[in-house]
């Protein structure tokens, strides 16, 4: 059985269990999908997904003959009859309507006649939802179309904070490569007021990359201190944005000092390590021949002080579908009594993975 080209190795894995194997093999190497994982981890169906999903859209005021109900005012999208809109018009709304008859709001009707209430649209929001509505027969044809993001990315630096944080919504979901080819620029204050605040919590890991693309004098000063600070903490949560911002802006000095942090001794936990490997392999891919090689050169010899972090390493690289540490690895391989059985075999799937890849 030669599948992975080292039968030897094979033989030396003992009982593994298959389940695992299997998993693992589907999971994390044949995963078509190579955004970051430090994004937001479940990224929230934003206005934009709705709308392209949606079978019919109107846009309903309150009835003339009882202001306490919706009546269809437009139909955008699909057929809505006269289907009886449930929801009642709150007070604060009745307000809004009855002193600007230009807003409505947006609702959606799916087949089974269950209507949805998706926003308050101003004009502001009118702008947005026809562009949505010119541009949904081809956003709807893939589901990270790149124009879709170059659009909505303008919308960051807007002064109405809905559609600031649907913009945040719509890129904390695209990989790290595709952000970067954005040419997104939000003020450094803005970002940095932003990652005070206990409101944008869970915007952290979007703002933290945003920071480290915006050139700022500011932020190399922040992420170190940042990325300091997480080296104290127990948890990995946004260490990856953080690590990778860190390297955006530092380079190689940025490199050197998260290995120092993260990779130099035994008492960090894999999933901190593994979030700092991440951002390694992600600028493995953008940054220059010396980046790369630093980034090799480093891993290469924290593998070696800690031989159970190469299945950490070889998973990264594989969901980056980053070849490049494979020979690394694989001379690593011919001494791998200090892995684990399952380590090995993670190890050996990225070895042969990056030969095929490199061909």
């Amino acid at each position: 059985m030669m599948i992975f080209g080292r039968p030897r190795l094979l033989r030396s894995l003992g009982r593994v269990d298959l389940i695992t194997i299997l998993v693992f093999v589907a999971t994390a190497f044949f995963d078509p999908a190579a955004a970051c994982s430090f994004h937001t981890y479940k990224p929230v169906r934003t206005l934009v997904d709705k709308i392209l999903e949606s079978e019919t859209l109107v846009l309903a005021r309150q009835s003339q003959t009882n202001a306490l109900r919706f009546k269809i005012a437009n139909v955008l999208q699909g057929t809505a009859h006269s289907e009886p809109i449930p929801f009642l018009v709150d007070t604060a709304t009745q307000r809004r309507l009855s002193t600007n008859p230009d807003h409505g709001v947006l609702l959606s009707l799916d087949g089974q006649g269950t209507w949805r209430y998706l926003s308050y649209v101003d004009q502001n929001w009118q702008d947005l939802l026809n562009m949505v509505m010119r541009q949904a027969p081809m956003w709807r044809d893939q589901t990270h179309h790149p124009d879709r993001f170059e659009a909505l990315s303008k919308y960051l630096n807007h002064k109405d904070p809905r559609l600031h944080y649907l913009a945040l919504q719509e890129i904390d979901r695209v990989p790290y490569e595709t952000l970067r080819t954005l040419g997104v620029s939000v003020p450094a204050e803005t970002l940095l007021e932003a990652l005070g605040s206990w409101r944008d919590a869970q915007y952290v890991p979007i703002n933290l990359l945003l920071l480290g693309l915006s050139n700022a004098p500011e932020a190399g000063p922040f992420l170190r201190q940042q990325v300091d600070r997480l080296h104290q903490s127990s948890t990995p949560v946004s260490l990856g944005a953080a690590a990778t911002a860190l390297i955006e802006v530092d380079g190689e000095h940025g490199i050197k000092h998260l290995s120092r942090l993260f990779l130099s001794g035994q008492d960090q936990p894999i999933a901190k390590v593994a979030a700092v490997v991440e951002a390694m392999a992600i600028h493995s891919n953008l940054g220059s021949d010396h980046l790369q090689r630093t980034i090799e050169e480093t891993l290469v010899g924290f593998v070696r002080n800690r031989p159970a972090g190469a299945a950490t390493v070889a998973r990264q690289f594989s969901l980056q579908r980053n070849w490049s540490i494979g020979p690394h690895l694989e001379a690593m391989m011919d001494d791998a009594s200090h892995m684990t059985p399952a380590a090995r075999l993670q190890v050996a799937i990225y070895v042969a993975q990056s030969k095929a890849g490199s061909r």
